[in-house]
């Protein structure tokens, strides 16, 4: 009993000198206390090296790879698409966004990179931040940049009614791509397939690009199959896809086109 009551004041001691207090959780470890974001454009500098996991730990990360999580939530007076970027944090940072409720049930988007997720006005939304980089380090700085993405990137496709063949049977064709802004990356697929005689010939071919709003022409070599393509009639069904940083967006066409050598 002595033996305890002496760990006991020595604890007391050690907690009372100077530099040796236990650290606190910060104030918005939990839900409950997450703090409030009132406007946007928005900027979060928070030290969460002290922030805890335990049953807060319903994000993407849950069960284990979370740590240091921390709380913000945010009500937007009318619609807006949030863009969130945490990227400039001294870990690698993992964002959960919950709809009215901070549980599982409620969770509508996660994410590493900066992303932007379409909120409704007059509805709150939770905001976590978690330590993923799966090391032994708990937290660090969180920086993060809350503000309005743009609308959506727009995407359209156009593709020539000539293409070339050559004689070695490969075909060639071309076409713009057009998008609202300038897009991150952005690729083109094309399927092409001919009727010659009682067969039909058919390939495939695939290609980056870019795409802006001054419009980007883009060209792809499609080898048949099973054969080679010829002069003369063929059908494309051409799929692009084009992205930034918050959003993509795809566009498809089927046409007619004509080879010729």
């Amino acid at each position: 009993m002595r033996r305890g009551v002496a760990l006991l004041a020595a604890g007391v001691l050690l907690a009372s000198l100077p530099g040796l207090a236990l650290a606190a959780a910060p104030a918005n470890d939990l839900p409950a206390g997450a703090i409030v974001i009132g406007s946007l454009p928005a900027s979060i500098n928070q030290d969460t090296t002290q922030a805890t996991v335990s049953s807060d730990d319903v994000g993407c990360g849950s069960g284990g790879t979370d740590q240091a999580t921390v709380w913000y939530k945010f009500t937007p007076a009318a619609d807006v698409n949030l863009a969130i970027d945490a990227t400039a944090s001294s870990y690698e940072v993992g964002v959960n966004l919950f709809e009215g409720v901070a549980d599982t049930a409620h969770l509508i988007n996660c994410f590493g990179g900066p992303a932007a997720t379409g909120l409704t006005g007059g509805t709150t939304y939770y905001i976590m931040f978690a330590d993923a980089d799966l090391n032994a380090t708990n937290g660090g700085t969180l920086i993060a940049d809350l503000s309005v993405a743009p609308p959506p990137i727009e995407l359209s496709l156009s593709v020539d009614p000539t293409g070339k063949v050559d004689k070695a049977g490969v075909a060639t064709l071309t076409g713009t791509m057009t998008c609202s802004r300038d897009a991150d990356f952005a690729d083109i697929q094309v399927s092409l397939r001919q009727p010659i005689g009682r067969f039909t010939i058919h390939g495939s071919g695939f290609s980056d690009t870019t795409c802006g709003p001054s419009g980007s022409p883009w060209f792809i070599q499609v080898s048949g199959d099973n054969g080679k393509f010829g002069s003369g009639k063929a059908t494309a069904d051409v799929f692009a896809e084009a992205c930034d940083q918050f959003s993509c967006a795809d566009a498809s066409v089927s046409k007619s086109v004509r080879l010729r050598k």
